[in-house]
C-alpha cells in the first residue's frame, strides 16, 4: 500500500515539478470526429483530442484552433487558424508538429516570432532607398513644421535621391550614406 503511494507521488512529482515531462502533459481528451465538432456552440475552449492540446474556440460566431501547451514552466497558448480555412485533420497535423518541437526542447512560439522577425527583415531589404524614405516622410510629415517639410522635399530629391535612391536598403551602409550626405552638408554625419 505504502508503496503505491510512494510511487503515485513520485510519478505525481516528476510529471508536474521536474523539467520537460510537465511541460508537455496537457489533458488528452477524447477524440472527436469532425461532425461532433462542427456542432459545438457553447462559447469557450473545447478540447477535441486526438492529439493533446489540441482546443477548439469558440467565440460568438468565430470558431478557431488552439494549441495549449506548457513551455518553460508557463501554460502558452498558440493559435493555429480559423475553422473555415484549416478543418480538424489539419489542425492535428499542426498541433503534432507543434508539439513534436516542444518535446525536442524548441519553443513554437519563439520559433514563428523570430520566422516572422526574419521575413520582414527580408522584405525591407528588398526595398529601394528612395521608398523607405519616402514611407518616412509620410508616417512622420504631420509631426513636422512646414519648414521642416520644405528641407526634406528639396534636400532628398535633389541631393540623396539621384545618388543612392534606387539602391537596396541592404546595400547602403554608413560609409556610403556619409559619403552621399555630407558632400553637399544635407545631414550630419551617421554613426
Amino acid at each position: 500500500m505504502y508503496h503505491r503511494i510512494l510511487i503515485f507521488i513520485v510519478h505525481r512529482y516528476v510529471l508536474t515539478i521536474g523539467g520537460k515531462g510537465a511541460d508537455v502533459m496537457p489533458k488528452i481528451a477524447k477524440e472527436l470526429k469532425p461532425l461532433n465538432v462542427s456542432s459545438i456552440k457553447r462559447e469557450g475552449l473545447h478540447a477535441v483530442g486526438g492529439v493533446p492540446g489540441l482546443y477548439l474556440r469558440v467565440a460568438g460566431n468565430s470558431r478557431s484552433w488552439v494549441f495549449r501547451a506548457r513551455i518553460d514552466g508557463k501554460e502558452r497558448k498558440m493559435g493555429l487558424g480559423n475553422c473555415g480555412k484549416l478543418n480538424l485533420k489539419e489542425a492535428r497535423e499542426k498541433a503534432r508538429e507543434l508539439h513534436k518541437q516542444i518535446i525536442d526542447g524548441l519553443n513554437p512560439i519563439e520559433e514563428r516570432r523570430a520566422k516572422k522577425t526574419r521575413l520582414a527583415l527580408d522584405a525591407a531589404k528588398t526595398k529601394t532607398f528612395a521608398q523607405c524614405a519616402s514611407e518616412y516622410i509620410a508616417d512622420n510629415r504631420a509631426g513636422w513644421k512646414k519648414k521642416t517639410a520644405s528641407r526634406w522635399d528639396s534636400t532628398l530629391p535633389n541631393y540623396v535621391l539621384p545618388k543612392i535612391g534606387k539602391l537596396s536598403i541592404a546595400d547602403i551602409d554608413t560609409g556610403l550614406f556619409n559619403g552621399v550626405t555630407l558632400k553637399r552638408g544635407a545631414w550630419r554625419k551617421v554613426g
